[in-house]
């Protein structure tokens, strides 16, 4: 909740059921990372929530949390507010569009026809109709798929130089995908 991991729009947890608002759209696949969610529509639109580029800040508030007590939690939830009405924060508290969280949004082929979106800790990963993979968050290992001494997040999708894939997975800080043809890839911690 701290995160807005939850989806309702708050910077707190949810000790009961919410339906999150989707503006009408219908979620057809919802994936659950560590800090953040991610949502495909039935229109292949990808939508996120929470924190989806890191989590080395979410243990850092979790340790805050531990050390320092609920009240001091309180009070770093509240100084992160003032981040979810900023689109280039790295939090939201609502789903948004990912096309609306990408900070560079001129290098970033466009995302269409998404099939398939899997979440782990800072990191998301998506299929295409014609089995094209992308990638976004966390790649301090390595896990968006390109040497992480290029860049250490990725916030807007990189697609992979990868044959067409039929499926797809994500482990904590890796990926596995499966190729049409029956080759396996992986990469990643």
């Amino acid at each position: 909740g701290l995160y807005g991991s939850s989806g309702n729009g708050k910077l707190e947890d949810t000790d009961h059921v919410q339906e999150i608002d989707m503006h009408g759209l219908k979620p057809v696949k919802v994936s659950a990372g560590w800090g953040h969610s991610v949502v495909l529509t039935e229109c292949g639109e990808v939508l996120v929530f929470g924190r989806p580029f890191d989590f080395s800040v979410l243990l850092r508030l979790n340790a805050f949390r531990e050390f320092l007590g609920p009240g001091a939690a309180r009070y770093a939830s509240a100084m992160s507010r003032w981040l979810v009405n900023d689109k280039s924060s790295g939090l939201y508290a609502n789903p948004i569009p990912i096309s609306e969280t990408m900070m560079d949004k001129t290098s970033c082929t466009e995302v269409q026809d998404v099939i398939d979106v899997v979440a782990s800790a800072g990191l998301t990963v998506g299929l295409t109709k014609t089995g094209q993979v992308f990638a976004f968050g966390l790649n301090r290992w390595g896990q968006c798929g390109v040497p992480s001494k290029k860049a250490m997040h990725h916030y807007s999708p990189v697609f992979l130089p990868l044959p067409p894939i039929a499926k797809i997975d994500v482990g904590l800080q890796h990926v596995i995908a499966l190729s049409k043809t029956g080759k396996l890839f992986g990469w990643g911690k």
